[in-house]
């Protein structure tokens, strides 16, 4: 029955990357399966769209972040969003197409926009985008940094292996789904949440990553439903995603510089940011080297470690 249930979640999601509008019984679906045995009306369902951001090297942040809200929001914003793609006539909006002027930002290299006019015009476009999602208080952003360097002196250390040995974007992307799950769990109800994700080569792994997480955090695993794959130029959820971790890139590189978490006048709501440190990290180790009886390396002894 499980494997059904998979499956057929999956004919699900490929089906609903063709719109643009969830239709809120196949929604219900993904985050209350039936074989949960849970009320309707007893959860609000919520929904965390999920995007990664790299520097151009991949030597500095990996950053995982995204949206979540509830479907109302939702519903409101995408209409807003897409008003705003259509009164300047592009299709969908992505950071790198904007900074590099190219595919639908490619009309403001030409001779019609000539330097600064194209760069101003493609900035102003970009602005009026993240504007909207100022209007929607219940829409709130969250996003998880890691610097690579702090990483990989954790991951040097042996007692780490059994516990950072995949890439820094698996432990953003978890640092999310941790965020998450408290978060909603400080809200009076039951609630749960979809994740989703831009339907890239490395979906099948992501969501390999997201069902691990669950086996291994039991507790949070009652609220969270599915984790599916959406066509970004198609739900501006997505190219919202697409923007704030773009932004929290940005403060990732900031906090290298300055090992100091600064954010300024942000373009939505921040619900949380937090930037795994090596202390951090080691702290994680730690914790984990005590629930499987193992001993603790006395640098790691201290109470500052948790």
């Amino acid at each position: 029955m499980a494997q059904q249930r998979r499956n057929e979640l999956l004919e699900l999601s490929a089906r609903l990357g063709q719109y643009s509008e969830f239709n809120i019984v196949d929604l219900y679906d993904l985050v209350s399966p039936p074989d949960m045995d849970v009320e309707g009306h007893l959860r609000m369902v919520f929904q965390c769209f999920l995007d990664d951001s790299k520097d151009q090297f991949r030597d500095k942040v990996f950053v995982s972040a995204g949206f979540f809200g509830r479907r109302e929001d939702w519903k409101r914003l995408r209409s807003s969003w897409r008003k705003c793609l259509n009164h300047n006539e592009i299709e969908y909006f992505k950071t790198s197409e904007y900074k590099m002027l190219e595919r639908e930002f490619a009309k403001f290299k030409t001779a019609a926009y000539p330097p600064p006019s194209g760069r101003e015009k493609a900035t102003a476009i970009r602005d009026a985008l993240l504007d909207i999602p100022r209007n929607f208080r219940g829409i709130k952003g969250i996003g998880i940094v890691i610097p690579v360097e702090d990483y990989e002196k954790v991951c040097a250390r042996p007692e780490a292996n059994d516990f950072f040995p995949a890439d820094p974007y698996r432990r953003a992307l978890e640092g999310v789904f941790d965020s998450m799950a408290r978060s909603l769990k400080t809200l009076p109800g039951n609630h749960a949440v979809a994740y989703i994700h831009d339907g890239g080569s490395d979906f099948d792994q992501l969501r390999s990553y997201y069902e691990d997480y669950k086996l291994l955090n039991p507790r949070h695993a009652r609220c969270m439903g599915e984790f599916i794959s959406l066509d970004d130029k198609r739900h501006p959820p997505l190219q919202m995603a697409d923007a704030i971790a773009n932004y929290m890139q940005g403060i990732g590189l900031e906090w290298v510089k300055s090992r100091r978490t600064v954010i300024r006048d942000s373009p939505f709501n921040v619900h949380h940011v937090g930037v795994w440190t090596e202390h951090f990290m080691l702290s994680i180790v730690k914790r984990n080297l005590i629930r499987l009886g193992r001993s603790i390396p006395k640098d790691l002894q201290s109470d500052e470690y948790g």
